[in-house]
């Protein structure tokens, strides 16, 4: 019992060991694949974001650069005229606004205070408008002066209700000898006008973007696009422009996991493998071990056979005590044989088989190791006395006459026992003792037995 209990855990560790190389092999394919698959989607939204903030960038600073034509047409006319020609300017800023579609004001404001704008429909509030006073300007103006340069002040909301780019550039001239500042240069750009234009989108069939300026007026944050971009894991990079940069957000549609679907296949395969090898692995020792079994089980009573009983013999560990060992011989069963025929015989041997099995224990083994020869193991006894009542049962059970095709048949036993002590400490001994009491028993007498 203790042996095939082994076996059936050996087997079943076996079997999930298997199962479990299988699963996790299939389980580190998943993983890689979902992995790649992520990876990929991230270059793939890395890359398009670093084209579209390469595209906003240098098509702005394109636009931004406007101011400096405008610069040249203000000294060449300082230089000429002393002064600005409104009628000039009028026309000078049509052009520019002509030529680039999203420039929707151009605005001069000698000594920071604005004087010349166009379009003059609906900025004439602006008339007047003094850019170093004002709060919301006077920063990125006064920073365009110390530097120099070029700053970009945006995107902001518009008083017309739009949301505009401003570029400023300062104009120094010289007087008396000195360089001297005249004023500020200003273009003002349609900022979602100009997205159109560039054909810059914040939502791709990838990905959705959002623009994030710091602090446009002063104090106040910039959004355009987006914004639960913000309550996720985004990518960003940064838009360069004259005197400012912007930070552009990016973020996959859905979700970057959105393409992990596509390695279920590999996960469901996994499982159907692992299933179907658990099962082989099964089947296989399953019917590895009814072929064990049949070739240690004795095919016309089904108990353990020579082969069994052999392997037992081949240990040569000293045995404890409490253990015995029964040779059994059905008397005069060659008679029973050449009277009935071996048909009969066989019927009788399995009906006997069926009598051991119900008079000795659990934990003993019951082999027939040929012809009408038996041997029984007993294990764990306290004493003689509980050999006897076994071997009492036995050889009672089995006095009996068997009725076969209305033929009666009355067989008896002869039982051969030794006992583990010093002088048979092994299988192969207490099988040499127990047989040499059979046959001493047999010369004495039949249906009974020898206890040494």
């Amino acid at each position: 019992m203790k042996e095939r209990f082994e076996k059936f855990i050996r087997m079943k560790l076996f079997a999930v060991v298997a199962g479990l190389v299988v699963f996790s092999l299939f389980s580190s394919l998943f993983y890689n694949y979902v992995t790649n698959l992520r990876r990929d989607l991230y270059l793939q939204v890395r890359n398009e974001l670093e084209e579209k903030s390469d595209k906003i960038a240098l098509s702005l600073t394109h636009k931004l650069s406007y101011v400096r034509i405008i610069e040249v047409f203000v000294r060449d006319s300082l230089q000429d005229n002393h002064k600005i020609d409104p009628k000039s300017f009028e026309s000078f800023a049509t052009l520019i606004c002509n030529s680039s579609e999203s420039i929707i004001t151009v605005a001069l404001s000698p000594d920071g205070v604005m004087q010349f704008i166009y379009p003059q429909g609906g900025n004439e509030m602006m008339i007047g408008f003094d850019l170093l006073a004002e709060q919301t300007r006077s920063e990125f103006v006064q920073r365009s002066i110390d530097t120099r340069s070029i700053v970009t002040q945006g995107p902001v909301d518009a008083k017309q209700g739009n949301i505009i780019i401003i570029s400023y550039s300062p104009i120094f001239i010289e007087q008396d000898g000195q360089e001297q500042f005249w004023g500020m240069v200003s273009i003002a750009i349609d900022f979602e006008k100009f997205l159109d234009i560039v054909n810059i989108r914040f939502s791709t069939d990838l990905s959705d973007y959002l623009i994030h300026v710091s602090a446009i007026d002063g104090n106040t944050d910039f959004y355009y696009g987006d914004r639960s971009l913000l309550d996720k894991k985004f990518l960003a990079d940064l838009v360069v422009l004259p005197g400012l940069t912007w930070q552009l957000y990016a973020h996959p549609k859905g979700s970057w996991h959105r393409d992990d679907y596509r390695g279920i296949p590999i996960f469901v395969v996994g499982i159907l493998l692992t299933l179907i090898v658990v099962y082989c692995v099964k089947k296989i020792n399953r019917k590895y071990n009814v072929n064990q079994e049949n070739a240690t089980l004795d095919s016309l009573t089904r108990c353990q056979n020579r082969f069994g009983f052999d392997r037992l013999l081949a240990d040569k560990a000293n045995l404890e005590k409490g253990f015995a060992l029964l040779v059994i011989d059905v008397d005069d069963f060659k008679i029973v044989n050449d009277t009935f025929g071996h048909n009969v015989g066989d019927c009788v041997l399995k009906e006997l088989t069926e009598i051991f099995r119900t008079a000795i224990r659990q934990s003993d083994d019951l082999f027939r190791i040929g012809g009408d020869e038996f041997v029984i193991i007993l294990r764990d006894l306290r004493d003689q006395a509980e050999i006897a009542s076994v071997v009492n049962r036995l050889i009672s059970n089995a006095y009996k006459c068997f009725v076969f095709d209305d033929q009666k048949i009355c067989v008896s036993l002869s039982v051969g026992i030794a006992v583990s002590n010093d002088e048979a400490s092994t299988i192969a001994e207490l099988y040499k003792k127990a047989d040499m009491n059979l046959y001493c028993e047999k010369e004495k007498g039949k249906n009974q037995f020898v206890l040494c």
